[in-house]
């Protein structure tokens, strides 16, 4: 029906539209004849002119300034080298030469003069980076005996370490990292991990001393501090003695990446919007757009690390330039832009590269072979080049207005005409489409107004169902969709009450509940009330109900607010997972968060319960990632939508060892790793469970990120350090850490236990195979 009318509508139109066409026709093509002439020759007229002020402005300007920077980041690159170079022949000359270290600047230990620092804060304005000195430190297994000799020696760089810091521009630290085992340099302030921080493992000690690295060839690389939140440039080489071919140590000097950026990369003047440093491999070694202010440590045009060196032809805007610069390798000094091979003007590009070579000695890159050709690289984008081009807007006027003109005068002409051949169209279909649509408007009505009130959630209505045709069709089809969402609300209403709605969602996408389950990884959860039992026996049945309705609610409400999904209760426990049927990159530390929000409502449901005479109640959480088997377990008459699996056991059991440390929350090793930074936590014992192949380390979750004080921090510390004297059978040190742990955090009855344990190992010492693991017998 509706076909039939759209026909009769476009076959009235068609000849009035077919009159207007012709019309049209006739007076474009007079136009088409006269405006191309004008535009033409407009065209060429600004096209002239703007080229040659675009090519003088970019070689007379811009060239001048990148080639003045370009040389600033040679002599940078040069000033830093030379220093490194130096470091490494005074290193060799100290370190053959026994002559007296009396009138030495002073050695302090590293972690020494940092606490020393930070307890006196004058001594930053009187020692610290100002005067010479020099400082240590022993990476773990390092012997002091065999290294005293070496650090005497050495520390007479502390003179040379304070005139670098003073001379070279952005020096952040000079150092010496020896083979021997220790780390040598200036000025400090910042801690070594204790047990931890080895200079041989350090990316600028590794790459120095690789495998067919040529001996003393200078590398840079950029990388993160030691404390992980800032970045640095670093150049370094290793040092050989004269009677070895193998290296002693490595030299380094670091500059802060910020102010290498600041220093040599600001030409801002120019407008630019990428600049960057290349190495004689292709890769980039330091970016301009770097955002110092942002917190990422990549450069803001491409997503990966800048510590991973990308090739410059993988950095988006810079795959064309890439290929110049390789096919162009004797070049010095070049003005690339796009398409130039093919002839393309550089007005029409939308990048010019302005390219500069520098040139450093081969010993001080890291390919001799290449030359130590690198390249400094400065994209401009032509918008901020075609500004002179403003200047021809006059004459561009000029051609346009008469334009304008000759376009007025032809379309007033035939205006008023098609105007009237329109609307006379318009009329006859308005006619035609009105008796038409007269036919079919009611039904129609009244299958909007039934649309409208099932969008605003009234499904107890029916749309007019006619005999037959495309409306009726549509009035079926509407009543069949009021029917399914009335299903689709009833099965989400009832269901909703055992799960969060994110599993109802999925459910419903399914088309129902089916049997069987699938493998996942899901982080399960597992709390128990404690003294639930002896509760039980002094409580009415009908007050004990309430409690547990009111306790299950408010603990309930928690896990689905956290999209958590609850599994069952199981008497006064509660059994939960998150990550399936939707999983989160953030689920352990959602489950984590759940857990401490639980505590939480538990306390105000204690005060609560204290006010109306009621008992407080107390209970434990277990938490472990890993594969479970999750789905609608059961039979058709009776289904559980449910997890299985050893994660699933060992939650459980991680809920009943809180009772042996005295914890409330303890999670496993998985979901420690996987909450990462967002939680806060010490590692309580390893444990052999049975079943399992190998302990596992179990943790308390105390807070989140950024909620514990640091007297706590320092009394979890404290258990951790004596945690691991245990393991290595030092048994006095222990016990003294786990003093200082008591002192910090008060009764600890985790510590009360490794105390124990402590105490037992001395009276019946453990075999040589032992690993310090805590056998759990029981399930």
């Amino acid at each position: 029906m509706f076909a039939r009318l759209f026909l009769l509508i476009g076959l009235v139109s068609s000849v009035s539209l077919g009159l207007v066409a012709g019309l049209l026709w006739r007076n474009s093509a007079e136009l088409e004849r006269q405006l191309g002439w004008e535009n033409r020759e407009a065209g060429q007229r600004v096209l002239k002119k703007g080229t040659f002020f675009v090519e003088e402005s970019l070689r007379d300007t811009h060239l001048m300034i990148v080639r003045e920077k370009a040389r600033k980041v040679e002599a940078y690159f040069e000033s830093v080298a030379g220093a490194v170079q130096l470091e490494a022949a005074l290193v060799q000359q100290f370190l053959g030469d026994g002559g007296s270290v009396e009138e030495a600047p002073p050695l302090f230990a590293g972690n020494t003069l940092t606490g020393r620092a930070r307890a006196k804060p004058s001594l930053l304005k009187t020692l610290v980076g100002v005067q010479p000195y020099a400082i240590f430190h022993l990476a773990p297994g390092a012997s002091p005996q065999k290294t005293r000799e070496s650090l005497q020696r050495l520390r007479r760089l502390g003179s040379f370490f304070a005139h670098t810091q003073r001379t070279v521009p952005g020096c952040d630290s000079s150092y010496f990292g020896s083979e021997s085992g220790f780390i040598l340099g200036y000025p400090g302030g910042r801690s070594y991990f204790k047990n931890a921080y080895d200079p041989r493992r350090r990316p600028w000690y590794r790459q120095a001393t690789a495998p067919g690295q040529k001996p003393g060839t200078l590398i840079w690389i950029v990388d993160l501090d030691r404390d992980g939140k800032t970045l640095y440039l670093t150049g370094a080489r290793s040092v050989t003695l004269p009677e070895s071919s193998k290296p002693v140590g490595v030299v380094a000097i670091d500059v802060k990446l910020r102010r290498v950026n600041d220093e040599l990369f600001n030409v801002g003047n120019l407008n630019v919007s990428k600049a960057i440093l290349v190495d004689e491999t292709g890769r980039v070694r330091v970016s301009a757009s770097y955002d110092p202010t942002s917190g990422k440590s990549s450069p803001t045009f491409d997503t990966r690390n800048a510590r991973a060196q990308p090739p410059v032809g993988s950095v988006p805007g810079f795959a064309a330039v890439a290929r110049h610069i390789r096919a162009n390798p004797t070049k010095n000094e070049d003005i690339y832009w796009d398409g130039k091979e093919g002839g393309k003007p550089m007005a029409q590009a939308e990048s010019v590269f302005i390219v500069s070579s520098l040139q450093f000695s081969a010993g001080e890159t890291t390919s001799p072979s290449a030359a130590g050709k690198w390249h400094y690289i400065v994209r401009l984008p032509m918008r901020s080049l075609l500004a002179p081009i403003t200047s021809v807007a006059g004459e561009m006027q000029g051609a346009t207005q008469g334009i304008s003109r000759a376009i007025r005068i032809r379309t007033r002409k035939s205006a008023a005409l098609v105007l009237g051949l329109i609307g006379a169209t318009l009329l006859a279909a308005l006619g035609v489409a009105y008796f038409a649509a007269r036919a079919t408007s009611r039904p129609l009505i009244q299958m909007a107004r039934v649309a409208r009130g099932v969008g605003a959630g009234n499904l107890e209505q029916r749309a007019i169902e006619t005999s037959g045709g495309e409306i009726g069709e549509m009035g079926r089809a509407i009543n069949a969709m009021i029917g399914g969402l009335q299903q689709r609300n009833l099965l989400k209403e009832t269901f909703s009450l055992y799960t969060a709605p994110s599993v109802v969602e999925e459910v419903l996408k399914r088309g129902g509940v089916q049997l069987g389950g699938v493998k996942s990884t899901a982080t399960i959860f597992f709390s128990d009330l404690a003294g639930f039992t002896a509760l039980a026996e002094k409580t009415s049945p009908e007050e004990l109900v309430e409690l547990l309705n009111e306790y299950f609610d408010a603990m309930t409400r928690v896990i689905l607010g956290s999209q958590g999904t609850v599994d069952k209760y199981i008497g006064d426990a509660i059994l939960a997972f998150w990550g399936h049927p939707i999983a989160r990159e953030d689920d352990a530390a959602r489950s984590c968060r759940a857990a401490l929000e639980q505590f939480q409502q538990l306390q105000l449901l204690g005060d609560k319960w204290e006010t109306e005479g009621r008992p407080r109640i107390d209970m434990r959480i277990g938490i472990e990632t890993g594969e479970v088997i999750v789905g609608a377990i059961g039979s058709k008459l009776k289904l559980n939508y449910t997890v299985l699996g050893d994660t699933v056991n060992f939650a459980s059991r991680l809920e009943a060892v809180n009772k042996i440390y005295g914890t409330h929350i303890l999670i496993g090793e998985t979901t420690r790793k996987l909450a990462g930074d967002a939680i806060e936590a010490r590692e309580i014992d390893l444990i052999a469970v049975v079943g399992k192949v190998r302990p596992v380390r179990v943790f308390e979750l105390v807070a989140m990120a950024g909620e514990v004080s640091n007297p706590q921090k320092m009394g979890y510390a404290h258990y951790e350090n004596a945690l691991s004297f245990y393991r290595a059978r030092n048994w006095d040190e222990a016990q003294a850490q786990l003093k200082l742990a008591q002192t910090a955090l008060g009764f600890d009855q985790a510590s009360q236990v490794l105390l124990s344990k402590i105490d037992k190992c001395r009276l019946n010492p453990p075999p040589a195979d032992w690993n310090g693991s805590a056998i759990l017998e029981h399930k």
